[in-house]
């Protein structure tokens, strides 16, 4: 989303580098990945690794999780600056003092954690070791959906039940899943309930934009629009960490130590 990370005291020529030397070539590598899907082909090991790359993006680049980003690295640090700045007249008496906070740079050192968070092996593992595969649903009379919320996931990436979907196109969705039984399980799904559950979700969870093939979901998009907004689900699902009772994966669990 054009100027997603442009804000006060952010500098125009650090978007431009966030946007076009990282995000941009995300993207980039991944629309390879997309088209290999789409055709029902094979994904090389690169085109694997730029799309769990691009997916985890997705999930952190919505409005919302920029913006929560931005405030929940910078809310304390006006705080500690200030303690800091005593903390340093004491430690080096002649040495010049240090000057006021700058949240500026504090917002482009929070881009550059989100950045950092994104392209972080190990959380990419969570997504690159589930198993694959991509659903031609074409044989319903209604088609996918899609929002500026596209993933769909229910319960995180951590668990030995965690699954997730994103559409493609109007017809093809890409599912993965933690287990080849969770994965039968999706398939065993009849395709009506799966695209309705699918579209629901996006429609839901969708912050301000929907796209559709046509209109003859218009009363889904009205009456579900944004009706779970509030709700970002992190890895974990959980903003404590992972949820008591729940299964992590193996990795998972290194994670949330």
């Amino acid at each position: 989303m054009r100027g997603l990370y442009r804000m006060p005291g952010v500098t125009e020529e650090f978007v431009k580098v966030i946007e076009q030397t990282f995000f941009k070539k995300v993207d980039d590598q991944a629309a390879y990945a997309h088209q290999r899907q789409l055709q029902r082909g094979k994904m090389t090991p690169r085109m694997r690794e730029a799309w769990t790359l691009f997916v985890l993006s997705i999930l952190m680049r919505s409005p919302k999780a920029v913006a929560d980003t931005f405030e929940k690295f910078t809310e304390d640090l006006q705080e500690q600056w200030e303690h800091a700045k005593k903390q340093w007249t004491i430690d080096f008496p002649n040495e010049p003092p240090l000057g006021d906070h700058n949240p500026g740079m504090a917002r482009q050192y929070a881009l550059i954690q989100l950045r950092r968070f994104i392209a972080n092996d190990a959380i990419g593992m969570l997504i690159h070791s589930m198993t694959w595969v991509c659903l031609d649903l074409t044989k319903y009379r209604y088609r996918l959906l899609t929002s500026d919320r596209p993933v769909v996931m229910t319960n995180g990436l951590g668990y030995v039940d965690s699954h997730l979907a994103m559409p493609l196109s109007p017809t093809m969705l890409f599912v993965a899943a933690t287990t080849q039984q969770g994965m039968d399980s999706i398939k065993a799904i009849p395709i009506r309930d799966l695209v309705y559950s699918c579209n629901k979700q996006l429609v839901q969870r969708a912050v301000k934009y929907v796209w559709a093939h046509d209109h003859s979901q218009e009363a889904l998009i009205l009456g579900q629009m944004s009706a779970d907004a509030a709700s970002d689900p992190s890895i974990f699902s959980s903003q404590d960490g992972p949820i008591l009772g729940k299964e992590l994966t193996p990795l998972a669990k290194k994670l949330s130590v």
